[in-house]
């Protein structure tokens, strides 16, 4: 695929007339810039470096990705009605695709099976390939008057796992474990952020909950369960640490230690930057902060949504901004302090309205999502000044529908070092339909 420039040092030009017929030949004609780190779309993984993804009983998007130790990928998400523009109409999709991108035969029907509770409409948020080929979801249950948190595990076909909770999947219920109650097909944004997978075969989950039908105090969340489904009761409380109480707390992203302690980030009061430790046992971490607890707040970032852990023990959030339509990656240090020399004053800003950060296996800052101009990317930077590396873009902003209807909404690496991408598209004349897409982050074409 020969290369176009994209920019020149930092300086980004917006393509304006790319058309395409489809979500295929967009992403096919992305090129990487001309000196970065960031590759083009690897032409061996489905033919083009793209592969869009057979709908279920809809059009489905997805939310998360994941590498099983054979280099398969697990893939999950939820469906979407395109008439009626309302999420999670129906079940849960998870489709599994060898490293090339073709599907996996012996999983579900062709690679993809279709998880359908009964009585409710359900979202999976987060997924773990285990390493003895069993894949946990973990994400959200709506029906008509209540909502659940939701765990899924599958055997390596794809079908139910008897053996996990309750034929082969686990609701929490009840006051305070819960999300709000389903309206009117707009998502709430609360759940599960985050899934691990502990050395002893059990699972932790992070996430932000609020009381049935409660839209405004929300609290954070730390859930444990044993390797079998059920709530483990030694954690916490019942199985349960909670976060917050008058104020709107929210988990966004968390981190694991060896020692079984885990660092949730998010928001204090809807405003300020937060950091909370919890222990192995599930209680704070009264050695972390003031009491266990961080609130870091900036002049320009109102909470984070996401954030990464370098070797160092040093922490790279995205935080949203006092600027509706922008983000910033922050730098903290291992207490949740804001590292001054950073970018700007620890800071480096975007023009962004969805966005995410990971940490790469070379140790890269990788920041990827939307732009405010509906622009889709991804970035490179460096954990010890916040200097861009490399910046690596695609426009689907000509089609003839809003470009806001584009999203990446998941990203993982795979041992080559490559990105694999995915999200939410659409394709004229064919559907609303979820997409992957695999490109270098070593630089050149990579392939």
């Amino acid at each position: 695929m020969p290369h176009m420039s994209f920019r020149t040092s930092a300086v980004r030009t917006p393509i304006t007339q790319l058309k395409r017929l489809c979500i295929i030949t967009m992403l096919a004609a992305i090129a990487s810039t001309t000196s970065g780190q960031i590759g083009d779309v690897d032409p061996s993984f489905d033919t083009d470096g793209v592969l869009n993804l057979p709908d279920g009983s809809g059009a489905e998007y997805i939310n998360a990705i994941d590498h099983a130790a054979n280099g398969d990928l697990v893939i999950t998400g939820t469906d979407w009605d395109v008439v009626a523009n309302t999420y999670y109409v129906g079940g849960i999709p998870v489709w599994r695709r060898a490293s090339n991108g073709s599907a996996v035969s012996s999983w579900g029907t062709n690679g993809f099976t279709y998880i359908d509770l009964p009585d409710g409409r359900e979202e999976g948020q987060k997924i773990i390939a285990q390493p003895d080929g069993k894949v946990l979801i973990g994400g959200v249950r709506w029906t008509a008057d209540s909502s659940q948190l939701m765990f899924v595990r599958l055997l390596s076909n794809g079908a139910l796992d008897p053996s996990f909770g309750t034929g082969g999947y686990t609701l929490v219920t009840g006051s305070p474990a819960l999300v709000p109650l389903f309206i009117g097909g707009i998502p709430a944004l609360k759940g599960i952020a985050e899934l691990h997978l502990n050395s002893d075969g059990s699972y932790t989950a992070v996430g932000t909950t609020a009381a049935q039908g409660g839209f405004n105090v929300t609290r954070g969340f730390v859930l444990r369960l044993t390797s079998t489904g059920a709530i483990d009761g030694s954690f916490g409380a019942n199985g349960l640490f909670l976060h917050g109480s008058g104020d709107n707390e929210t988990f966004r992203d968390a981190e694991f230690y060896a020692d079984g302690s885990i660092l949730c980030g998010g928001a204090h009061n809807g405003s300020d930057n937060s950091w909370v430790k919890v222990t192995a046992g599930g209680s704070v971490d009264m050695t972390f902060g003031t009491a266990g607890v961080q609130v870091t707040p900036t002049s320009t970032t109102r909470g984070i949504t996401s954030f990464v852990r370098d070797t160092n023990g040093d922490l790279y959030a995205n935080c949203s901004s006092s600027v509706f339509t922008e983000k910033r990656l922050v730098k903290f240090d291992l207490n949740g302090l804001v590292v001054a020399g950073y970018g700007t004053g620890g800071e480096v800003a975007f023009g962004s309205l969805d966005q995410r950060v990971e940490m790469d296996a070379q140790q890269r800052v990788v920041v990827w999502g939307r732009q405010s101009d509906n622009t889709l990317f991804i970035a490179q930077y460096s954990t010890s000044t916040g200097t861009e590396l490399d910046y690596w873009p695609f426009y689907p902003g000509s089609y003839s529908v809003p470009g806001d209807q584009y999203r990446i909404l998941a990203f993982d690496e795979d041992s080559n070092g490559n990105y694999v991408i995915g999200g939410q598209g659409f394709v004229p004349g064919f559907s609303y339909n979820a997409w992957l897409a695999r490109v270098s982050g070593n630089g050149g074409n990579g392939f």
